[in-house]
C-alpha cells in the first residue's frame, strides 16, 4: 500500500465524523446559553463556532491515531521502515503546523470582533443621573447581593425592592449591580451576564431580551456558608415577560411592595448595612 494511501484513508474517516459531528452542533445540539438576549445570540454563536472547530481537530486527531495504531498492529513489516515518511513528510508537517496557525489566528480574530461588537459607548447611561432623579429610556433594574440572597429595585417606578426578577421584552436593560457584604456574582446564563456584585462598587451591564424565557438566577461567587443555597431556579425563577405581561406584573408589584418603599434607602449607586462597624 503506497504511503499516500495511508494519509488518504484516515483524511476521508475524519472528514465524513467532522461533518457528521458539525451537522449535529447546528442542528441538533442546543448549546446554552440559547437565544433569549443578543448577547445570548451572541455566546452560542461563538460555542458553536469553536464546537465545530474542536470536534473537526479531535476527529482528525482521534482518527489518525487510531489507524496507524490499528496498522503497526496488522503490519509485518518494522515500524521504522513502514512509517518513517510520518516523522520527515515536510507536506504533511507543513499542514499541520499551517492548519493551527489559521486556527488560533480565526480564534484570536473572532474574540476582537466579538468584544468590538459587545462595547459601544451609546450603551453608557450614566446611574449617577438616575439616583439624582433622572430616567432614561433603558430599563434600569438594581440587583442588590447579600448573603444569601439577591433583590432587585426598580428606580424607575418608584424604587421599590423586590426578590422577583422580572424584566420585559424587546427593550434595553441596564443591570446595576452591587452587594451590602461579601462579594458575590449575579449569574444568569440565559441571559448571558456574570455581573460581579462588590459593596461600595456599582458594576453595570446590559442586555437586550429577545424573547420570553425563564432565567435561572445563581451566585457566581463564593461568599460564604450557604453559597451553594443561593439560587433561584424552577418556580422561583426570574422571567422574561410580554411587555403588556410586565406592564401586569408592575401594576402587581407597586401594589405589594410599594408601601414598603418608605423604609428603605434612597436610591443609590450603593448601599452600606447598618452599623458600619462591629
Amino acid at each position: 500500500m503506497s504511503t499516500n494511501r495511508h494519509l488518504i484513508i484516515p483524511g476521508i474517516i475524519s472528514a465524513v465524523l467532522a461533518v457528521i459531528g458539525d451537522l449535529l452542533v447546528v442542528f441538533v445540539l442546543h448549546l446554552p446559553p440559547g437565544h433569549a438576549t443578543t448577547a445570548a445570540n451572541d455566546d452560542t454563536f461563538t460555542g458553536q463556532v469553536f464546537a465545530i472547530i474542536s470536534w473537526s481537530v479531535g476527529a482528525a486527531v482521534v482518527t489518525y491515531a487510531v489507524y496507524f495504531l490499528v496498522l503497526s498492529k496488522r503490519t509485518t513489516e518494522a515500524p521504522a521502515t513502514q512509517h518513517a515518511y510520518l516523522r520527515s513528510h515536510l507536506v504533511l508537517q507543513t499542514a499541520w503546523i499551517g492548519t493551527c496557525i489559521v486556527l488560533v489566528m480565526f480564534a484570536a480574530g473572532l474574540g476582537v470582533v466579538a468584544l468590538e461588537g459587545q462595547t459601544s459607548p451609546n450603551l453608557v447611561v450614566p446611574a449617577s443621573a438616575l439616583a439624582s432623579g433622572a430616567t432614561h429610556d433603558p430599563l434600569i433594574i438594581q440587583v442588590i447581593g447579600q448573603q444569601w440572597q439577591f433583590t432587585y429595585r426598580y428606580p424607575q417606578y418608584g424604587g421599590f425592592e423586590t426578590q422577583e426578577l422580572r424584566l420585559p421584552t424587546g427593550r434595553l436593560i441596564q443591570f446595576d449591580v452591587t452587594s451590602l457584604d461579601v462579594s458575590h456574582s449575579f449569574s444568569a446564563y440565559q441571559l448571558a451576564v456574570k455581573i460581579d456584585a462588590i459593596a461600595g462598587v456599582n458594576n453595570v451591564g446590559y442586555v437586550y431580551v429577545l424573547n420570553p424565557t425563564v432565567i435561572d438566577v445563581r451566585c457566581g461567587e463564593l461568599c460564604g456558608l450557604w453559597h451553594g443555597y443561593m439560587t433561584d431556579v424552577g418556580s422561583q425563577a426570574g422571567r422574561a415577560l410580554t411587555p403588556s405581561q410586565f406592564s401586569a406584573w408592575l401594576s402587581y408589584a407597586q401594589r405589594t411592595f410599594g408601601p414598603e418603599e418608605h423604609n428603605l434607602p434612597k436610591f443609590a449607586l450603593t448601599y452600606y448595612p447598618t452599623p458600619l462597624t462591629y
